[in-house]
């Protein structure tokens, strides 16, 4: 059989392999296996790291507090300095708290109006959380019942084909290709050669995931070829096949998967999956009814069926109406209500409710919440302990943000005096400088630069701005020939690069046309003059609101510091940030760091890497972890300039005399890194001749 292509491969996970292959050959044998937590990290759990009037905070709290962060903004606090802050903020909420409830914002007003949809919202959770799914149960025959009704549609398995794909540019070439097969030639080199399908040749000859579904992928739709496809038989050479759109096309089938039908026991867990929320929703109803029946809910569906609810002039005349009504004027439901419900949605959404059914839907969602609501209140929902626990948790929330509106952002003013001096004292940052416009013309090369100047001076002075129109569309590459903007010390934009044609520009005068001039691309240009805008100053009036909205930003921060030291005092605030240093087995940092590094969490990885080498200086931990760091540095986060500094360290620093055989592989992989990142040599191609 032909051999008759590799898979291209990707060269930074080589290279990553190579090196966390040392790295892991260097790490002593008593690390491996390492999942737990130490006995000494339970311990320390329990250490105060502060302590105020009344409360203290330990450090198991603080790790709570950490833990309860979103994944991707974890790894910024797992470092000293990173725990340090949270500790801060958490000792400094306290007291916030704790000075809120001293000023009676416990039951504040604001408060309280805050809290009463929240505990509503809470209630109805917990609420639907226990009746709707009390007593759900999928049995065996739901799952029989469910499986038999949707099995086709729902775990159907389609056919998985891959080809090695060619396609040829024409008959010729087609013809040219069939004789280098048979010579032998590999196919992966025949593809690169004359394939013009960029698909194929970008996955190096090989189109996958084909699902005999008439669409091909790297093709396109042709289910003539997906059959032909589909019935050939595997590594064997098949073409040439034309398909509808005169395309050529050879391919050689390395893969195929029949489609099947998943068993019920292949999905017994996606069937409960998808059982339980029916059987939810369905309970959901009947608890519905039930109660439209115990506050004698009546809905008028003739007049609801009659109205057309996106034309408020139909249906003026019948606003005060009720659609629904019951034993409570909260279940009182009239026309102007669903009118004004539909009328705040989304313009695409309200044809939807031009249909009959899908306004009783909606009626029957406005009057479930107050029905749910009721019921909940009846049955001692509001007194439940899990609600209890959010509306606290919730309440003390709502305290520290109206507190701090109250002690902070509203007792910040910026006067308009502040507000004069602060403009005066900074007008060089609101000053408009000055700056020109033109028009300009390019050219290959001078010789028909100077004859199309001819032409555009003619067109200047019969003022002929249509014919100068037509002839910049000719001979302008972008902006329509056009340039705003253009600053006498232009140190970015489109002239950052080009710093004598502004200088050029600005020697001109306004509506003269210049010569023709060299760019440093290599072109030759014209431009034209057209006008220059003089330097201004903003006035107060413009940016007031700017500057009032960043002092107070700033005014808010001096006010919170002072407020916090002034709480610090008051409750005798005293923290042990030394105590937040748990030192933990090198072993256990590395396992974390790879963990990290499995995740994907490139930030914690490093805040590991930093504590061993923080706090084992031996040569050896502290030069493996200084590389892997360097390498994330490098490969992760892309910051080369850092990556550099890292890499020179690791040969500099550190005497490779003085290291193990182990690490002394490691200051070669470094100084190699060092180089490659430098420019100095390329690894990828030493790699390749290898």
């Amino acid at each position: 059989m032909k051999k008759f292509f590799y898979r291209k491969k990707n060269w930074g996970t080589v290279i990553a392999f190579l090196i966390l292959v040392i790295v892991t050959a260097c790490v002593s044998p008593q690390m491996k296996g390492i999942s737990k937590p130490n006995e000494s990290q339970h311990q320390a759990s329990g250490v105060i790291l502060a302590t105020w009037d009344g409360g203290n905070l330990t450090l198991a709290q603080l790790d709570d507090k950490i833990a309860s962060f979103p994944a991707q903004h974890r790894g910024r606090f797992q470092n000293p300095e990173g725990r340090l802050q949270v500790m801060d903020n958490m000792c400094i909420e306290e007291l916030f708290y704790k000075a809120a409830l001293a000023d009676g914002y416990y039951n504040n007003p604001a408060v309280e109006q805050q809290l009463k949809p929240q505990k509503r919202q809470a209630v109805l959770s917990h609420y639907r959380n226990e009746e709707f799914k009390r007593n759900i149960i999928v049995t065996d025959q739901d799952r029989h019942e469910f499986y038999t009704e949707n099995a086709m549609k729902y775990y159907k398995v389609e056919p998985a084909l891959e080809i090695f794909h060619i396609e040829a540019k024409n008959d010729e070439e087609a013809r040219t290709i069939l004789k280098a097969y048979a010579r032998e030639q590999e196919l992966v080199d025949i593809m690169n050669q004359w394939s013009v399908n960029k698909s194929s040749r970008n996955a190096s000859g090989v189109l996958s995931g084909i699902r005999h579904n008439g669409f091909i992928t790297g093709i396109g739709k042709d289910k003539v070829l997906d059959d032909i496809i589909f019935d050939a038989p595997l590594n064997e050479f098949s073409g040439p096949h034309t398909t509808a759109d005169d395309r050529i096309h050879y391919f050689m089938k390395t893969k195929h998967e029949d489609g099947y039908t998943k068993s019920l026991e292949d999905v017994t867990l996606d069937l409960e999956r998808r059982i339980e929320p029916i059987k939810i929703r369905r309970r959901m109803y009947e608890i519905l009814d039930s109660l439209k029946v115990v506050f004698h809910v009546n809905i008028d569906t003739l007049l609801l069926d009659s109205l057309d609810f996106t034309q408020k002039t139909s249906i003026a005349p019948h606003m005060e109406k009720l659609i629904a009504k019951g034993d409570i004027p909260e279940l009182s439901i009239s026309v102007n209500d669903v009118y004004r419900k539909i009328s705040a949605m989304h313009p695409s959404e309200q044809p939807m409710y031009s249909k009959p059914e899908t306004r009783r839907y909606l009626i029957s969602q406005l009057l479930e919440d107050e029905l749910f609501w009721r019921d909940a209140e009846a049955k001692g929902y509001g007194d439940a302990e899990a609600v209890k626990s959010q509306l606290e948790a919730t309440r003390r929330n709502l305290i520290l943000r109206t507190y701090y509106k109250h002690m902070i952002v509203d007792s910040t003013v910026v006067s308009e005096e502040e507000t004069k001096k602060f403009y005066d004292n900074n007008k060089e940052k609101y000053i408009k400088r000055s700056h020109r416009s033109v028009r300009m013309l390019e050219f290959d090369d001078r010789e028909t630069g100077e004859k199309i100047r001819k032409k555009y001076l003619k067109l200047v002075k019969k003022n002929d701005e249509e014919g100068i129109n037509d002839l910049t569309k000719i001979h302008a590459s972008r902006h329509k020939g056009l340039y705003h903007r253009i600053f006498q010390t232009d140190s970015s934009g489109l002239f950052a690069s080009e710093p004598e044609l502004v200088q050029a520009i600005w020697q001109m005068q306004v509506g003269s046309v210049s010569g023709i001039m060299k760019a440093n691309n290599g072109k030759h240009v014209l431009i034209e003059m057209m006008e220059e805008t003089p330097e201004t100053i903003v006035p107060l009036d413009d940016v007031r609101a700017q500057i009032q909205k960043s002092m107070k930003m700033q005014k808010s921060a001096d006010r919170f510091t002072y407020f916090s030291e002034r709480l610090t005092n008051d409750f005798n605030l005293k923290k042990y940030p030394e105590r937040l240093i748990v030192k933990l087995p090198v072993m256990e940092l590395f396992k974390m760091a790879e963990q990290a590094q499995k995740r994907r969490n490139t930030d914690e990885a490093i805040s590991y890497y930093d504590q061993v080498i923080k706090f084992y200086p031996n040569n050896k931990d502290d030069y493996k972890a200084l590389f892997m760091k360097a390498f994330l540095v490098s490969e992760e986060k892309g910051d080369e300039k850092k990556a550099i500094d890292l890499f020179d360290k690791l040969v500099t620093n550190y005497n490779r005399e003085e290291l193990d055989d182990d690490t002394k592989e490691l200051y070669e992989s470094a100084e190699m890194m060092l180089k490659n990142l430098k420019g100095e040599i390329d690894i990828i191609k030493m790699i390749e001749e290898k």
